[in-house]
């Protein structure tokens, strides 16, 4: 059975809690039998020496925990806290063993990153989308360009791909780029009727490779 949160949940280490074993971790593992080994541990009964060793986490699909996690969240929380998702790595995680009557057990795939829970309930305590955008940015860049300051307006838009105009080349990035991605997939400036990508690179070329014509974004002017 699936853990949520529950609405009037306050709590900064909620997420610190939360079992993501099916909520969008996967996972690898190894076990050792001693029976298998030489051992006589289990003569003549039910194999129960099962050790489990190397544990580790080998995917993170943030679009698969907001699904399960975040779902009743807004647009805009949405779009916010999948940025903070997107930057996790397998060391943000420990996958937890326990004793069973057939040998160790998965316990659970738990987030141990504290900073990242943290984060995530202070963007959904903001009260504006310029806050949790801004925030979001200086998290990841750890600085805000001046234009983004000056902007009061943030709106959330659906615009023709090709009134984004984008004047950097995205480096290459191990992560993968969905194609079915709901949320916005960038930051831009309006002006003079057009947009001016300032975030979201790698997403924008992906939807121009797959010939998109129409994208949300995340506007400010």
């Amino acid at each position: 059975m699936k853990r949520h949160r529950h609405k009037e949940e306050k709590k900064e280490d909620w997420l610190l809690s939360h079992n993501f074993q099916y909520d969008g971790v996967e996972y690898s593992y190894d076990t050792e039998y001693a029976c298998q080994n030489g051992s006589d541990c289990c003569k003549d009964d039910y194999c129960r020496c099962g050790v489990i060793r190397d544990t580790h986490v080998t995917e993170i699909n943030s679009s698969q925990i907001l699904e399960y996690i975040f779902k009743n969240e807004s647009e805009e929380n949405k779009y916010c806290i999948e940025r903070i998702l997107s930057n996790l790595t397998d060391d943000d995680f420990e996958v937890k063993t326990s004793g069973g009557y057939y040998g160790e057990e998965i316990d659970g795939v738990y987030l141990t990153n504290k900073d990242v829970a943290e984060n995530i309930n202070k963007v959904m305590a903001l009260s504006s989308l310029k806050e949790k955008v801004l925030f979001v940015l200086n998290l990841e860049y750890n600085f805000l360009l001046p234009e983004l300051k000056k902007c009061d307006k943030w709106t959330i838009e659906t615009v023709l791909l090709d009134q984004i105009d984008s004047h950097y080349m995205a480096r290459k990035t191990k992560k993968k780029i969905e194609n079915n991605y709901k949320l916005p997939l960038g930051v831009c400036l309006r002006k003079d009727g057009r947009f001016r990508l300032i975030d979201g690179h790698h997403r924008i070329e992906k939807a121009v490779k797959d010939e998109r014509e129409w994208v949300m974004i995340v506007v400010g002017e």
